[in-house]
């Protein structure tokens, strides 16, 4: 968002020390700091940040819930003798 040709004045900050995120007007960024120059604890944080976070498969986890606990056992219940069972 720190463009010049971006839409709107808001810029989206993330800071890499804290993670704690922050919003600055675009006229109050004085520039972009060379990716070349940030420490390596900085470069590994960006690194963290800009990737994606892994997500479980749905799939996974009702495949795990199968097999984790036996399936509940219904046992008809009958109405009596003359009564149909349920």
């Amino acid at each position: 968002g720190a463009r010049p040709d971006a839409r709107g004045r808001k810029v989206y900050c993330t800071e890499l020390y804290s993670g704690k995120q922050e919003t600055f007007n675009r006229d109050a960024i004085a520039g972009v700091f060379p990716l070349e120059r940030l420490p390596d604890w900085a470069r590994e944080k960006l690194a963290a940040l800009q990737k994606p976070p892994e997500r479980e498969s749905v799939i996974a986890k009702l495949r795990e819930g199968k097999n984790a606990a036996p399936p509940h056992e219904h046992k008809p219940k009958s109405r009596g003798k003359d009564g149909p069972e349920i």
